[in-house]
């Protein structure tokens, strides 16, 4: 649901936060979220996946995506 007054890139930046909230239990930070991101690699919820896609070792970060399942 969109607040009044607020537009759709608040209402999804606010839902993004909400969800970043539940899965790092705390104040969402980078290093709680790649944990999460890990132990959930390559479960399928929803018909959704979540994949590691390469890793940019200059910046030393990996990089996710989500596909659809069959």
């Amino acid at each position: 649901m969109i607040a009044e007054g607020a537009s759709v890139g608040q209402s999804a930046n606010e839902e993004l936060r909400d969800a970043l909230q539940l899965v790092c239990a705390e104040k969402p930070n980078s290093r709680r979220l790649s944990y999460w991101m890990r132990s959930h690699r390559e479960r399928i919820i929803d018909g959704l996946q979540l994949c590691k896609a390469g890793a940019d070792g200059h910046a030393k970060v990996a990089k996710w995506k989500v596909i659809k399942c069959g």
